[in-house]
């Protein structure tokens, strides 16, 4: 679910209607530095948690960064995302 998540924002912030390989570093889809900065303001709005700017400097891949996100988040909570599927 947050792997699908994080393909459908990028995808969406990309301007592509086609989901992003889930190994792909996120540089070499073309996401640039002020993409980054609107994928991680929306991560942390929808997922209501903090992220650092370095979690994007390495170029991860959306695999990657679902694992870290999932990391940070509160083992007891539930995984509640504020984005409709297809609506971002």
């Amino acid at each position: 679910m947050l792997e699908s998540y994080f393909q459908q924002r990028v995808s969406c912030i990309l301007g592509m209607g086609t989901k992003l390989s889930l190994n792909e570093p996120l540089c070499n889809v073309g996401l640039d530095s002020l993409m980054v900065v609107e994928l991680k303001h929306s991560i942390e709005k929808d997922l209501d948690l903090s992220l650092s700017m370095t979690e994007f400097l390495h170029c991860p891949n959306i695999a990657h960064l679902a694992s870290r996100v999932l990391a940070l988040m509160p083992s007891e909570s539930n995984l509640t995302i504020r984005w409709e599927e297809g609506v971002l």
